[in-house]
C-alpha cells in the first residue's frame, strides 16, 4: 500500500470528546461486532461503526467517528489496565472526579466476583452534564477499568451500546512482542509495535489540514501491515465515498497491488451523521458541509498470497462558487492482511493503528499553528471584506509608512499626499504637491 497506562488516563478520558450538540434524529440500527485488540490486550464488543484509537493519556478510547472526529454526542468507552485491587481502583476514579461532580461519585460492588463500580454525574463545562459509569475489575493478575461517558440527554439513547460495551470488556493476553515506535522528524506521536514489524512516514500539511499522519506499517513479510493515507483535498464533480472507493482508492493500491478489487463496500449511515454534525458544529453552521463514512475491502495478491485491505474513509464536502465543482476533503486509514489468516491478523494491525499517542509537545504545536493558521485566514477575510466595502464606496485605502495604519482618500488618477497634520488627501491629476505636505507611495 502507498501511503494515499495507568489510572489517570482512566479518569480523564472521554471529556474532550463529548459535547453538547443539537438533536439528530432517530437512533439508527447499528449491528455490533467483537472487536479484539492484540496490542493494548482487551475485547470488546462495540457496534460496527466505532473506532478506537489512543486517549490523551495512553488509554484506549472507542467512539463513532474516533480517532478522526470524535463525536459531539455519542459515547466515549475507554480501556485502561490499572494497578491495586478493584477498591481501590475505584475510591481512585471517586477520589479524581469528585472536584467535577456536584454530589459525590456513588461507589459500590457489584457483587461479580471481584468487581467495584464507580456513577457520577459530572459537569463537563461547555459540554453540558455529563453521565459516568466506571467499571474497575480484577482479573486474576490484571486489573483494569472500563468506563463511559456520555451526555445526560443522550445515555438513555445509547445505554443498550454502552451497557454491551462494558459488560463484554475483557483483557486477553499481548500475545507478540512489543516495542515503541517514536515518531522520528518531529517526535509527533509514539506508536506500539510487534518486534521486526517496519515504519516509514512523515508528517503532512495541507491546504485544509494543518498536520496529518502518513504512514505504512508492515510486516518483516509486508503481507500484514497498516497506513494513513495523505488526504485528497480538491475540486470534485461527485464527491460520494463510492467514487472515491473505486476512483481515488483503488488506484492507488493497485500501484502496489496491481491485481487488486473492490470485493464490498459498506456504508455507516448512523457515523456519517454524527460527521457532519461535528464539522457544522465546528463552523457554527456558517457552512453547509455534508460528510460522509464508509468502509471497503479489496482483494488482491502479494508476493502469491491473497490478502484482504480493509479502508476506513471519511469524506466531507461543501458547495463553492456557482458553477463550480464542490470542495472535498477525504481521509484513508487502513490495514491488510491474509485473506487466510484474516481474522488473527487484521486484528493486530488494527490495534498497532490504535496505539497511536501524541505527545503532548506535538499537540501543543498543532495547536498553535491551527490558531495561526485560523488568525491568518480571518485577517485575509477581513481585509477583502474592508477592501471591497471601500470599492463599492469610491473609496482608495492607502497604508501610512509612519504609522502602519489605513486611510481613505477618494478614488482617481491624482497623488496621494499627506499634509503637516498627518491627514492624506488626492490631488487633482497634475496637481503640484502643496508646500509642507509629502507624496505618499501607493501600494
Amino acid at each position: 500500500m502507498r501511503s494515499i497506562g495507568g489510572m489517570p488516563g482512566v479518569v480523564l478520558v472521554g471529556v474532550a470528546c463529548v459535547a453538547l450538540c443539537g438533536p439528530l434524529g432517530a437512533q439508527v440500527e447499528v449491528p455490533s461486532v467483537v472487536c479484539v485488540n492484540p496490542i493494548a490486550g482487551f475485547s470488546i464488543t462495540i457496534p460496527e461503526d466505532w473506532g478506537m484509537g489512543s486517549g490523551t493519556l495512553k488509554d484506549t478510547v472507542m467512539g463513532i467517528n474516533y480517532p478522526l472526529y470524535p463525536s459531539f454526542c455519542a459515547p466515549v468507552i475507554s480501556f485502561a489496565r490499572a494497578p491495586g485491587t478493584a477498591q481501590e481502583m475505584a475510591q481512585v476514579v471517586a477520589l479524581c472526579y469528585r472536584p467535577l461532580s456536584a454530589a459525590p461519585p456513588q461507589v459500590r460492588p457489584t457483587g461479580r466476583g471481584e468487581e467495584w463500580e464507580v456513577t457520577a454525574t459530572i459537569d463537563g463545562g461547555l459540554m453540558g452534564p455529563l453521565a459516568c459509569r466506571w467499571l474497575c475489575r480484577k482479573d486474576g493478575n490484571v486489573g483494569y477499568v472500563v468506563s463511559a461517558m456520555v451526555g445526560t440527554q443522550y445515555a438513555a439513547t445509547f445505554a443498550e451500546e454502552i451497557d454491551t460495551a462494558l459488560d463484554t470488556c475483557r483483557p486477553i493476553k499481548q500475545g507478540a512482542i512489543l516495542h515503541y515506535l517514536r515518531e522520528p522528524s518531529m517526535d509527533a506521536f509514539r506508536m506500539i509495535l510487534p518486534y521486526g514489524w517496519r515504519y516509514e512516514g512523515h508528517i503532512y500539511s495541507g491546504v485544509n489540514c494543518p498536520a496529518a499522519y502518513v504512514y505504512k506499517i508492515q510486516s518483516p513479510d509486508g503481507l500484514s501491515g497498516c497506513f494513513f493515507s495523505q488526504p485528497v483535498e480538491g475540486h470534485m464533480a461527485n464527491p460520494t465515498l463510492e467514487m472515491v472507493a473505486g476512483e481515488v482508492v483503488l488506484p492507488a493500491l493497485r500501484e502496489d497491488v496491481p491485481d487488486v478489487q473492490l470485493e464490498r463496500f459498506h456504508r455507516l449511515p448512523r457515523a456519517a451523521m454524527h460527521f457532519t454534525h461535528f464539522h457544522r458544529f465546528l463552523s457554527a453552521n456558517t457552512l453547509n458541509i455534508n460528510a460522509d463514512r464508509a468502509f471497503a475491502d479489496y482483494l488482491g495478491t502479494s508476493n502469491g498470497v491473497a490478502i484482504r485491505i480493509r479502508v476506513n474513509l471519511w469524506l466531507n464536502w461543501m458547495a463553492t462558487l456557482p458553477g463550480m465543482a464542490p470542495y472535498g476533503h477525504v481521509m484513508m486509514r487502513g490495514e491488510w492482511a491474509p485473506v487466510a489468516r484474516f481474522d488473527e491478523l487484521y486484528p493486530l494491525a488494527r490495534g498497532v493503528q490504535a496505539s497511536l499517542w501524541e505527545t503532548p509537545k506535538w499537540r501543543k504545536l498543532l495547536l498553535q499553528t491551527t490558531k495561526e493558521v485560523l488568525d491568518y485566514r480571518k485577517a485575509v477575510f477581513e481585509h477583502a471584506a474592508e477592501e471591497w466595502d471601500a470599492y463599492i464606496r469610491s473609496v482608495d485605502r492607502i497604508v501610512d509608512p509612519a504609522t502602519g495604519e489605513y486611510q481613505e482618500v477618494p478614488m482617481g488618477a491624482g497623488d496621494v499626499v499627506k499634509d503637516l497634520d498627518g491627514k492624506m488627501h488626492r490631488l487633482p491629476e497634475g496637481a503640484e504637491v502643496p508646500a509642507g505636505a509629502t507624496r505618499v507611495r501607493q501600494q
